[in-house]
């Protein structure tokens, strides 16, 4: 599970089918079990395998459930459309229910497990939203129009708040100012 996520799990599966509830994003390796499905639901979506490695990120505070696959095949289902991913591919679905699967570099989605962060062409405001959730911190931006700059490249999840922020720091115009659990962004 990443940061910021909560799996619910019964006390035992069922005969039929094995289902879980989930809240946030956690990585899933499933093992293959004949005529026994493993479904893991969403607030937007829910996503049905029997056997595969796959990303699922429903953090209730973004806008879609984004599902990506990395061996096997998995089922999206969203009360409207059903989409069967291929390995590589991605559902993005959004609060309509509507479904749109394209083809990923699947590393950045799934980098989260092995303790990276990894930002392509990224706004500011999603990669503090990101780090606010690993660091548990405020964040306020004193000008707006900041929470639009782009960033890319790789955080390591082991590096102090203050160590990530520098990294931004040296190739922008900005400050970060941490008092206590709160950071404001400023130019």
């Amino acid at each position: 599970l990443n940061a910021g996520s909560e799996l619910k799990v019964p006390v035992y599966f069922g005969t039929e089918s094995r289902e879980v509830w989930l809240r946030g994003e956690g990585f899933f390796e499933v093992v293959h079990r004949e005529n026994l499905i493993f479904t893991v639901h969403t607030d937007k979506a829910d996503i049905s395998v029997l056997g595969t490695e796959f990303d699922v990120r429903a953090y209730t505070d973004e806008k879609e459930v984004v599902t990506t696959l990395v061996q096997g095949a998995v089922g999206v289902s969203s009360g409207r459309t059903y989409d069967r991913l291929k390995p590589g591919e991605q559902a993005r679905i959004a609060g309509k229910g509507d479904v749109r699967v394209a083809e990923v570099d699947i590393y950045p989605f799934i980098a989260w497990k092995n303790g990276r962060m990894v930002f392509e062409n990224e706004r500011l405001e999603k990669i503090m939203a990101e780090l606010q959730r690993w660091y548990d911190f405020e964040v306020f931006f004193q000008q707006q129009e900041v929470k639009n700059y782009r960033f890319r490249g790789v955080l390591s999840r082991d590096m102090d708040i203050r160590q990530a922020l520098d990294i931004i720091e040296e190739t922008t115009d900005l400050k970060f100012d941490i008092k206590g659990k709160t950071i404001l962004v400023r130019k």
